[in-house]
C-alpha cells in the first residue's frame, strides 16, 4: 500500500472522528468510516490506472488531494446518502406503524434506530463486493508476492490432473 494513501486515510479518519471535517450534521460512525475506506480504495484504484508518482513532492500533493476529495465526498455523497436512507426508513416504518395494532406500536420504535446504519452497511458491503476483485485487493494491500504466475498455475493444474488420475486408478483397483 502506498504511503500517501495510508497517510491520507489516517488523516481523513482521524479528522472525521474528532469532528474536523466539513460534515457536521452527522456524527462519525462505523458506517461512515467504512465508507471512507471503500472510497479511498476506489480513488486509489483510479490513481493506479493513471500511474503512480515517485517524487516526495508528488506524494505529498497526492495525499493532500485524497484528503480534500474525501472531505468533499463525505460532505456531498455521504450526507445525501444518509439523509435519503433515513427518509426511506422513516417512511417504511411509518407505514409499518399504520398497519400494526396499538399493542405493537413499540416494536418499530425500538427497531428503527438500528435499521438505517444496518442498511447503509449492507449497501457498502454490496458496493465493496461488486466493485473490487481479489486482484484489486492485492494491489491495494501491495502483496504482489501472493499472486500466482501463469507458469505456477499450469504446474498446479498438472499436479491436480495427476492426482485425480491416481485416485481414479486406485478406485478402479479397489473394485
Amino acid at each position: 500500500m502506498e504511503a500517501s494513501l495510508v497517510l491520507a486515510m489516517v488523516i481523513v479518519v482521524f479528522c472525521h472522528w474528532i469532528g474536523l471535517t466539513y460534515l457536521s450534521s452527522n456524527d462519525a460512525s462505523l458506517a461512515s468510516t467504512i465508507f471512507i475506506i471503500i472510497a479511498m480504495m476506489g480513488m486509489h484504484k483510479i490513481m493506479l490506472k493513471r500511474g503512480g508518482s515517485d517524487t516526495f513532492r508528488n506524494k505529498v500533493f497526492e495525499a493532500t488531494g485524497y484528503c480534500v476529495v474525501m472531505d468533499v465526498v463525505l460532505s456531498f455523497v455521504w450526507e445525501v446518502g444518509v439523509k435519503t436512507m433515513q427518509f426511506l426508513v422513516g417512511v417504511l416504518f411509518d407505514m409499518l406503524r399504520a398497519t400494526l395494532s396499538a399493542k405493537f406500536h413499540w416494536l418499530p420504535d425500538m427497531v428503527q434506530p438500528t435499521v438505517t446504519p444496518l442498511a447503509l452497511l449492507a449497501i457498502e458491503v454490496f458496493a465493496f463486493l461488486k466493485c473490487f476483485e481479489i486482484n484489486d485487493m492485492q494491489q491495494f494491500f501491495g502483496c504482489e508476492d501472493d499472486r500466482l504466475s501463469e507458469s505456477m498455475l499450469s504446474l498446479l493444474a498438472e499436479q491436480e490432473r495427476r492426482f485425480w488420475r491416481r485416485e481414479h486408478r486406485r478406485m478402479m483397483t479397489k473394485r
